[in-house]
């Protein structure tokens, strides 16, 4: 490796907050190899708050992205695991789904999702999302152009899930709603009242 081309690696390392044990390491690795790893550790840190963190040190992703073969060391990448799930349950619903949308924007790049074509791109996406947002993107009118693009399916959960059609979220849930196992015939038709008072039904919610 010519010395300018060493230089440009140090920086990169220095750049990407590589701790200083690694350098020699990674020095014995040609460029792409050290951006994959570059790209990888970014990706870790990033997800290091998630309940999907990954368990290991920098070492440990060292030894597992930088091999010979930077086939294998793509393949590595792509196993980086996807954004926590959208919460529709708690806290703000609308910043749950732009919380995730972010996390999801920077997932495609780390884990090199974004030069796959559009169907794989969908297809996890809707793993992603969790199984109780699924739920409900099933039983929204969601047309067939939108559920082919990763971006039609971002803007569906935005119009369904926002507050002004808060009516259908509501319904959703309400049409999901099932009896639980430590709920009585009494409590589960309680809930379902409590539930069907927010899907503005009409008259139709007192039959």
């Amino acid at each position: 490796m010519e010395s300018k081309d060493v230089s440009l690696l140090i920086e990169k390392i220095a750049a990407a907050n590589i701790p200083l044990k690694l350098s020699t390491c990674l020095l014995q690795f040609n460029d792409e190899d050290v951006s994959i790893y570059i790209q990888c550790l970014c990706a870790v840190r990033l997800f290091a708050r998630s309940s999907s963190a990954i368990k290991c040190g920098p070492l440990m992703v060292c030894a597992a992205i930088l091999p010979t073969d930077t086939r294998v060391a793509n393949q590595a990448v792509i196993n980086i695991p996807l954004p926590a799930p959208i919460d529709v349950k708690s806290g703000d619903i609308i910043d749950n789904l732009r919380l995730f949308k972010e996390s999801w924007e920077v997932y495609v790049v780390a884990s090199t999702l974004e030069k796959e074509e559009e169907k794989r791109k969908v297809a996890v996406l809707l793993s992603a999302i969790g199984s109780e947002c699924f739920k409900l993107f099933q039983n929204w009118p969601v047309s067939v152009e939108e559920k082919r693009t990763v971006q039609g399916i971002f803007d569906a959960l935005g119009r369904f899930l926002a507050p002004q059609t808060n009516n259908r979220y509501e319904r959703a849930i309400f049409n999901l709603a099932k009896q639980e196992s430590e709920e009585d015939i009494d409590k589960y038709i309680n809930r379902l009242r409590k539930l069907v008072k927010n899907c503005e039904y009409g008259t139709m919610q007192d039959r």
